[in-house]
C-alpha cells in the first residue's frame, strides 16, 4: 500500500513538472526557431552558404511542417549550383503550400538554370493560377519569352506585358519594353500611345535623352518614312540608369516574399549608423570575401611578385550581356593551376555566377591585356571588345546572351592586338566610335551606324613616335560642349592637346622611378 502511495505521488509530481515546464519548453523552442532562422537568411545574404544550408537543416529537423525550411533551403542550393537538390527542397515547400507564388517563381528559376525552360513556364504560369497579378511572376515570363525563338513566343510575352503594366501601371519598365515591342513591330499608333503615357509618368527625362524621344516620336508620326528603332533603344538605354527605371526593376527583380530569403531583422539604427567625429569611413565599411561562393573562385590568381610577364594580361569587364538587370562579368586572367591563359564570361543569376563561355560562343585563346562591354551597334544589348595578342576581337552580342566574332565584318583591323580599346561618341551622333591603342600607334575609327567602322585616324593630327599607351579617359575637358583628347605622351615630354577626346597615359616605363 505504502508503494502504490509513492507511484501515485511520483506520477503527481511528473504530471505537475510537465505542465510547468511546457511553456518554458515552448518559449525555448520558439527563441531557438527564431534565432536559427535569423542566422540562416544572414547567412544567405552573406553567400555564406554552407553555414546557411546547415542552419535551415537545422530548422527542418525542428519544423519539418513548415515551408520556410525547405524554401530557403531550395534558395541556398540554388545559389550553390545545385539544381537537384535544390528542386527537391522547393517541391517539398510546395507540397506543404501549394499556393505561395513566390516558391514557384524560385522553382521556375531552377528549372531555368537547368535548362528545362518548359518547366520554368509551367511553375509560372501555375503560380498565375492563384495570383494572377504577380508581378515578379509576370515579369518572369515575359523574360523567358523574350529569349523563346519559338513561333508565337513574342505574341505571348507581350500579352504578358500587358498583363504586367496592368499590375504595376506606375512601373516604367514593362511600358518601354511594350513600346519597344511595338515599335519593331510596325504599330505607331500603339507605340505612339505609351510614349505620350511615359512622357505623363516620367515629364523630366535626362537632358541627353530628350533629343532621342523626339526623333522617336516624329519617326512614328511619319508613319515608316524613317525608321525609328535605333533612337528609340538609345532613348530605353538612357532610361535605364535612372531612379524611377532602378526602382521599376527592384520593383519587379528585388527580394520575394516575406518568409523568403531575406532576414528578419529590425537594428537599433541609432545605434547602427551612430559613427564617432573622428573615425574613418574606410573603419566603418566592412567587405567580405565572397569570391568562392559566388562562383568565381574558379578564376586563377598569383601574388605580387609571381609570373611578372602577366603583369599587363589580368583585367575583369563587366556588363548585363542577356538584359535581365544584373551585372555579368568577363575575366581574362593567367590560371597557374593550369599553367594556361583563362578567357572566361560569367552570367549573374541572383548573385550567383556561372561560367558560359563556351556556350555564349567565346572561342578565341590567347593572352589579353583588356576586355571591354559596349553597346556599338545601337541594339540595346552590349557587344564585347578583346584586346588580344595575336589580334583583337568584337564579339557581338545576339540579344540572348551568345556572342559572334564579327571582327572582320566591322572592318576593325588590329593583326598584332592592341593594349585597350575605347568606345565614345566622337562626333556627337550617337552611337559609339572606337579608340585603339596599340604598341606603336593610336588608332581612331568611326562607326558607320551600320555595323562596320571606317578609319579615320589622319584626323587625330600628327602624332608624337615613341609612345606605348596601355590607359585612356575621354571627357570635354574645356566645356565646349565636345568630346577632347589630352595626351600625356611621356611623363618629361609636354602635354599636347589634340581634337579626339581621350585622356592618356604612357605604358608603364621600366627605367622610370614611378614605374611609367
Amino acid at each position: 500500500m505504502k508503494t502504490g502511495k509513492i507511484i501515485f505521488l511520483t506520477l503527481i509530481c511528473v504530471i505537475l513538472s510537465s505542465c510547468l515546464s511546457g511553456p518554458e519548453k515552448s518559449e525555448q523552442r520558439s527563441t531557438q526557431l527564431s534565432s536559427i532562422r535569423s542566422l540562416g537568411l544572414a547567412y544567405l545574404e552573406e553567400f555564406k552558404l554552407e553555414e546557411a544550408e546547415k542552419e535551415f537543416l537545422k530548422f527542418i529537423k525542428l519544423e519539418p511542417k513548415q515551408k520556410f525550411g525547405y524554401a530557403n533551403l531550395g534558395l541556398t542550393y540554388l545559389r550553390m549550383g545545385k539544381y537537384r537538390e535544390a528542386e527537391k527542397q522547393l517541391e517539398k515547400a510546395i507540397s506543404i503550400d501549394a499556393a505561395d507564388a513566390d516558391i514557384r517563381l524560385i522553382l521556375a528559376t531552377v528549372y531555368q538554370m537547368d535548362d528545362k525552360k518548359n518547366l520554368a513556364v509551367s511553375q509560372l504560369e501555375e503560380a498565375l493560377s492563384f495570383a494572377p497579378m504577380h508581378v515578379k511572376v509576370l515579369y518572369h515570363l515575359t523574360e523567358l519569352y523574350s529569349a523563346e525563338m519559338g513561333p508565337g513566343a513574342l505574341e505571348i510575352r507581350g500579352n504578358y506585358l500587358v498583363k504586367l503594366i496592368e499590375a504595376a501601371p506606375g512601373n516604367l519598365v514593362p511600358r518601354l519594353n511594350l513600346t519597344d515591342m511595338f515599335i519593331r513591330n510596325g504599330e505607331s499608333d500603339k507605340a505612339l500611345e505609351q510614349l505620350e503615357i511615359i512622357k505623363k509618368q516620367f515629364p523630366e527625362f535626362p537632358k541627353e535623352s530628350v533629343e532621342y524621344f523626339d526623333r522617336t516620336f516624329k519617326s512614328l508620326r511619319s508613319q515608316g518614312r524613317e525608321n525609328p528603332v535605333t533612337d528609340f533603344v538609345i532613348f530605353h538605354n538612357y532610361l535605364k540608369v535612372t531612379p524611377p527605371y532602378q526602382a521599376g526593376m527592384m520593383e519587379l527583380r528585388g527580394p520575394g516574399g516575406s518568409l523568403i530569403g531575406f532576414p528578419v531583422i529590425t537594428l537599433d539604427q541609432q545605434i547602427s549608423t551612430r559613427r564617432s567625429e573622428d573615425e574613418s569611413l574606410l573603419n566603418v565599411m566592412k567587405y567580405t570575401d565572397a569570391s568562392a561562393s559566388a562562383g568565381l573562385g574558379i578564376i586563377g590568381g598569383f601574388g605580387e611578385g609571381e609570373y611578372p610577364e602577366y603583369i599587363h594580361f589580368t583585367h575583369i569587364a563587366t556588363g548585363d550581356i542577356d538584359g535581365d538587370g544584373d551585372v555579368d562579368i568577363y575575366a581574362g586572367s593567367y590560371d597557374p593551376s593550369s599553367s594556361k591563359y583563362r578567357s572566361r564570361l560569367f552570367r549573374n543569376d541572383m548573385g550567383k555566377f556561372t561560367e558560359i563561355s563556351a556556350q555564349a560562343g567565346i572561342k578565341h585563346s590567347g593572352k589579353e591585356s583588356a576586355a571591354t562591354f559596349a553597346d556599338y551597334n545601337n541594339d540595346g544589348f552590349p557587344d564585347l571588345y578583346i584586346s588580344r595578342e595575336g589580334g583583337d576581337i568584337l564579339y557581338l552580342n545576339s540579344g540572348s546572351g551568345y556572342f559572334t566574332d564579327f571582327t572582320a565584318e566591322a572592318g576593325i583591323q588590329v593583326s598584332k592586338g592592341s593594349n585597350r580599346a575605347l568606345f565614345f561618341d566622337l562626333d556627337h551622333d550617337g552611337d559609339l566610335d572606337l579608340y585603339i591603342m596599340t604598341s606603336d600607334r593610336n588608332l581612331q575609327l568611326r562607326n558607320n551606324a551600320d555595323g562596320t567602322f571606317t578609319g579615320q585616324s589622319e584626323k587625330m593630327g600628327p602624332q608624337q613616335g615613341g609612345v606605348i599607351s596601355r590607359y585612356a579617359a575621354f571627357g570635354d575637358f574645356d566645356e565646349d560642349e565636345d568630346i577632347d583628347l589630352d595626351r600625356y605622351p611621356h611623363p618629361h615630354r609636354s602635354r599636347r592637346k589634340q581634337h579626339s577626346g581621350l585622356l592618356l597615359l604612357p605604358a608603364a616605363d621600366p627605367s622610370s622611378p614611378t614605374g611609367r
